[in-house]
């Protein structure tokens, strides 16, 4: 069977509010994605926010229970993602990290990487009238459109400037707390 992940958001993000048009919970996408694919063995992976108690959790739980197999709290999303065949979201950052990897992706709401070609779609968005390839994207996405900030001087620098930053960050020993 097909392997379809839906990513669970939190319902009150401003991304559901803006990006999400019919659809705006995670038991409305389970619902579509069940109903559109009766014979894929579904997974849905909670907000790790939710999880941890930071967000509200869904108050539909047994509503959203009867539209997948399998539900994952504890692999996280890069091991899950070399698991499945297909992603459906609604706007989740999810999406992006699977086209990253060559998996399909399927959206419901408007997120940043659709409607330019490379999901497939429920809703068309008329300013997204060109077709891009994936590197156009990620060029749009992490170069082109971002500002990046040194964190100590405060100024604008460029990508690489930022990459390097986060290289020379992750060199450093990390800290440690006194209890």
């Amino acid at each position: 069977r097909r392997i379809i992940l839906v990513p669970g958001q939190v319902e009150t993000d401003a991304s559901i509010r803006t990006g999400a048009l019919d659809i705006k919970t995670n038991a409305e996408l389970l619902f579509e994605v069940r109903k559109a694919n009766p014979d894929a063995f579904v997974i849905y992976k909670p907000h790790p926010d939710v999880l941890v108690g930071a967000r509200v959790a869904d108050d539909n739980q047994q509503q959203m229970a009867v539209h997948y197999d399998l539900t994952v709290t504890d692999i996280a999303m890069p091991a899950l993602l070399e698991s499945v065949d297909e992603v459906h979201t609604l706007t989740s950052l999810t999406g992006f990290e699977a086209l990253l990897r060559g998996i399909n992706v399927y959206t419901y709401g408007m997120p940043f990487y659709a409607g330019w070609g490379l999901t497939t779609d429920c809703y068309q968005c008329a300013r997204r009238s060109r077709k891009l390839t994936l590197d156009q994207l990620v060029a749009a996405t992490l170069i082109l459109y971002p500002v990046y900030v040194d964190p100590d001087s405060g100024e604008q620098i460029n990508v690489e400037t930022a990459v390097d930053l986060i290289n020379l960050q992750r060199q450093k020993p990390a800290r440690t707390t006194l209890n």
